[in-house]
């Protein structure tokens, strides 16, 4: 679960982007964390990066990996 110390730096939004799992491989649609539905690792990924792969020493299930985004990170321009 990720964790935070300034509650300020943090907005609770609904957006469809939290509700689609994805595959290892993919293309990382939108920065920030991404927990795995299943064993619940965690991992920060880049837009436009392909999820990380389904490597058993950090995924022992034998269910696939799911990522799915829990924190998206805004990229603000000035």
């Amino acid at each position: 679960m990720p964790i935070y110390q300034q509650t300020a730096t943090f907005v609770q939004v609904q957006n469809v982007a939290f509700n689609v799992a994805h595959s290892p491989g993919e293309r990382v649609p939108f920065s920030g964390i991404y927990r795995c539905d299943v064993c619940g690792y965690e991992d920060a990924c880049n837009k436009g990066d392909p999820f990380p792969p389904q490597l058993p020493s950090v995924h022992a299930h034998f269910q696939p990996i799911r990522w799915r985004l829990v924190c998206m990170a805004i990229h603000k321009t000035a």
